[in-house]
């Protein structure tokens, strides 16, 4: 991630650090492993088809919105496509395709979209888990579909967000990161070659570490501990706190560091415990500066605490100062707009205020229930529900050590696949088309650019899940 780069003090360029992702296509809905046969293929080939229609799976960390990103990088130096970046809430919210441009990017961008050919046109659409109900998301996802004619769709999220098939589109779904690419991704980021030569092994034997490997955001994070510490914590959860510890305190790890030193670390981390909860309940993001700053002042006992180093406006000025410095929370539309370097993070911090929170904790749990019987879920083996115990307990917050929270357990631990924190950063990020004029180069960070929003096919054409295997390449 460029913007863990910079936190660090390494002088490294989008091109130094971007590896790459296999992307398959998956045969069977119910069994996503299963596949027919890999063919290697450019996604920018692929996606060639004529109205291809796809969405493209990935578990936290996977690097969905990063390939997303890089794609209309891509195709944006080309020049003979027009991708268009927009979160799953933003397309939905509006009943087509210009109109949610126009919301988002302005009518210059609405204008651009409506005179460009429409069989080269890409709209790539982010978040696709972030905004409710899965199935009300399909509806609008398939009536957008359906408008755009003969561009190509490109619809990302974790699993939770596509509990079944969509009529007209294949799936893909992100793979682990292939052993070169962890070794280069570490390379990238600075890991000393004999620091990796003696930790690498050793991650990918242990079962509990071998998952930090395979995601590109917990490779990352792991490259930042690695080189502070020589060696990294036995759990997931204690990688997010010590990453977040050296973000806090990079000043004293790194002196030669680009940007100002972080102040007030333990303020600064209660901060943004306290607003992670408060953030992530309005949506997913981006939100308004005027947003964060009235959940802030909130948190009356946090604001006390953070006058002593900001007094005046103390929410705006901390808000400003930590989104510069410390790099969890970020600004876009030139500062109008804050956001999560990556989502995990929110979901990381947001864990800890629920850890400390036994009343909230009852909360969350009823709402998770409810949530599940409104789905259809929290039935047991037999088709009857399971007992309430039962249901909680993959949703319960879990200590780690003395004042460490975790974060939900990760895939293949007692909850399905993909909801765990995390959601798709990489060491390469990209952006590109429209509402990109002012950026001089790729975005950076899950959701972190000021000019964009939010962190193929075989045989017959686009409506193939099924058909070839596909590793794509960014």
């Amino acid at each position: 991630m460029p913007w863990l780069s910079r936190q660090l003090g390494l002088s490294r360029s989008l091109t130094e650090v971007c590896v790459s992702v296999e992307v398959d296509e998956q045969r069977d809905h119910a069994a996503p492993s299963q596949t027919v046969r890999a063919e290697h293929v450019p996604l920018s080939d692929v996606i060639g088809a004529v109205g291809a229609r796809w969405v493209m799976l990935g578990d936290p960390g996977s690097g969905k919105s990063t390939l997303l990103r890089r794609l209309a990088w891509d195709l944006t130096q080309r020049g003979d496509w027009l991708p268009v970046l927009l979160h799953a809430g933003e397309l939905a919210a509006h009943d087509d395709l210009p109109s949610a441009v126009k919301a988002v990017w302005g009518k210059g961008a609405a204008e651009a979209v409506a005179a460009w050919p429409e069989a080269r046109l890409l709209v790539l659409v982010d978040g696709l888990d972030e905004v409710g109900d899965p199935r009300a998301v399909q509806r609008a996802m398939l009536a957008r579909a359906h408008d755009i004619g003969e561009a190509t769709m490109i619809v990302a999220g974790r699993p939770e967000g596509y509990p079944e098939p969509w009529a007209g589109f294949g799936v893909l779904q992100i793979q682990p990161l292939a052993d070169a690419e962890q070794e280069k991704l570490l390379v990238n980021l600075g890991v000393p070659p004999a620091l990796i030569a003696a930790q690498l092994p050793r991650l990918r034997r242990d079962p509990r570490l071998r998952e930090i490997v395979a995601r590109p955001l917990l490779l990352t994070l792991a490259a930042l501990v690695l080189i502070q510490d020589g060696m990294l914590p036995d759990k997931r959860v204690q990688l997010y706190e010590r990453a977040v510890e050296c973000l806090l305190h990079r000043g004293e790890l790194n002196p030669s560091a680009p940007l100002d030193v972080v102040r007030a670390p333990d303020d600064t981390l209660a901060a943004l415990v306290a607003l992670a909860p408060s953030l992530l309940g309005m949506g997913p993001g981006p939100w308004p500066r005027a947003a964060c700053v009235e959940a802030l002042r909130a948190h009356k006992a946090i604001l006390k605490r953070l006058a002593h180093t900001w007094p005046g406006d103390t929410a705006r000025s901390f808000l400003e100062e930590s989104t510069r410095t410390v790099g969890i929370l970020v600004p876009q539309d030139r500062g109008r707009k804050y956001a999560f370097a990556h989502r995990t993070f929110g979901e990381y911090l947001a864990s800890c205020a629920l850890v400390s929170d036994r009343a909230r904790q009852k909360e969350v749990a009823r709402e998770l229930e409810g949530r599940a019987r409104a789905m259809g879920g929290g039935a047991g083996a037999d088709g009857r529900p399971a007992p309430a115990g039962a249901r909680r307990q993959h949703h319960r917050p879990a200590r780690e050590g003395r004042g460490r929270c975790a974060p939900p357990p990760a895939s293949g631990a007692g909850e399905r696949r993909g909801a765990a924190p995390g959601d798709g950063a990489r060491g390469a990020q990209a952006g590109g088309g429209v509402g990109d004029a002012a950026a001089p180069g790729p975005p950076e960070g899950d959701r972190g650019d000021p000019g964009l929003g939010e962190g193929s096919g075989g045989g017959g054409g686009p409506v193939g899940a099924g058909r070839a295997v596909h590793h794509l390449r960014p």
